[in-house]
């Protein structure tokens, strides 16, 4: 009898087992899943990138229609205001030609809100614009200035400046290429 006591004590059960090794095959079935999505991340990223491309129409859809909301419920009780004033009730008919006229008016609405916006900001780009493409010259001449300030200097022939070997004349041709860059900026700009 004392052997059957002792026999029963040592049995492992599978709830033991089982709750000893689940966690630990918890933490590599994890493991797992987190290389997997390191290694593919850039296929996961395209897919991401697919999925909103899709519903980037929708999306903007509920965004605009959450903003006009409001003014399509102020249309629609000032139709429904004007139309109690006369002492009717509005058929049901009357209510879906006033609900598309509200939707019409809170889309006329957002787009003149929109129109006036751009008619205020554009000048003030264009300003900006120009007054860049102004001073990119001078910009030019004055980086030009800088680097050949630096070549002239006691130190630069010992250092290292950006990767640019300050003998035989190589800054200057540095020098040029970014100047000349800068200008083909602007004469692209310009035009």
């Amino acid at each position: 009898m004392a052997q059957n006591e002792k026999d029963e004590n040592e049995r492992i059960t599978i709830k033991e087992v089982f709750g000893k090794w689940f966690g630990l095959f918890l933490v590599l079935i994890s493991a797992a899943v987190v290389y997997l999505l390191i290694i593919n991340l850039d296929d996961i990223f395209s897919g991401f990138m697919f999925m909103l491309s899709v519903l980037k129409p929708v999306i903007y859809g509920a965004i605009i229609a959450y903003l006009l909301n409001p003014l399509t419920k102020m249309y629609y009780r000032l139709l429904l205001k004007g139309y109690e004033k006369k002492g009717k009730s509005p058929s049901d008919k009357t209510v879906r030609i006033m609900e598309s006229m509200t939707i019409v008016f809170a889309l006329l609405t957002g787009v003149l809100i929109i129109a006036i916006l751009c008619w205020l900001v554009i000048p003030q780009l264009i300003t900006t614009v120009i007054s860049l493409i102004e001073t990119v010259p001078s910009q030019a001449n004055d980086y030009y200035n800088y680097i050949t300030d630096i070549e002239m200097s006691e130190w630069a022939p010992h250092n290292n400046l950006m990767g640019i070997y300050f003998d035989n004349g190589s800054c200057y041709k540095k020098a040029q290429t970014v100047t000349a860059f800068a200008i083909a900026v602007w004469v692209f700009f310009r035009q």
